[in-house]
């Protein structure tokens, strides 16, 4: 079997990510962290270099005036912590109901089987979809998510399936 196959779809991916690991280093800072630092210069500098503003210009002024504003009213009237996403009981508008409902969820998404059917599902579309008498939607969302798959899911052969009379 030629490595290939594998190595070629891996260095396309290794392509994207260097690029855009490269592009982090390029990007400015957060205005909002400058604003949490008190270094409100660079926090002008850095939604000029966004905005494509002057620094000095009133729309960088007006929207840092709004960050440092945002920043101070945070800090004075939202002082939260870990432990505050596990109080208030089972209140409808408490933090500790909203986790566990976020919890339930992936847990049940989990329990649906989708795992299985994004990453096992290769040798129901690879062999020939059309010989399984599966609807032509489902068998076209397979054969799209095979295509897109990652190289690890997919199988390195996959057996023919049976046909019965």
């Amino acid at each position: 079997m030629d490595s290939g196959s594998y190595r070629i779809a891996m260095s396309i991916q290794w392509l994207f990510a260097i690029i855009l690991g490269t592009g982090l280093f390029l990007l400015p800072e957060s205005p909002r962290w400058y604003v949490k630092k008190n270094r409100h210069d660079d926090a002008a500098r850095s939604l000029s270099t966004l905005r494509g503003q002057a620094v000095d210009s009133h729309y960088v002024k007006d929207e840092l005036a709004e960050l440092v504003a945002n920043y101070k009213y945070e800090m004075t009237h939202m002082q939260a912590g870990w432990k505050d996403c596990f109080t208030g009981g089972w209140k409808p508008s408490s933090n500790f109901r909203r986790v566990m409902l976020g919890i339930a969820l992936q847990m049940m998404q989990q329990w649906t089987g989708v795992n299985f059917i994004f990453c096992k599902s290769s040798p129901i579309s690879l062999p020939s979809p059309s010989s399984y008498n599966l609807p032509l939607s489902l068998r076209l969302l397979l054969t799209a998510q095979q295509t897109t798959a990652p190289p690890s899911s997919k199988p390195s052969a996959s057996p023919t399936p049976s046909q019965s009379p």
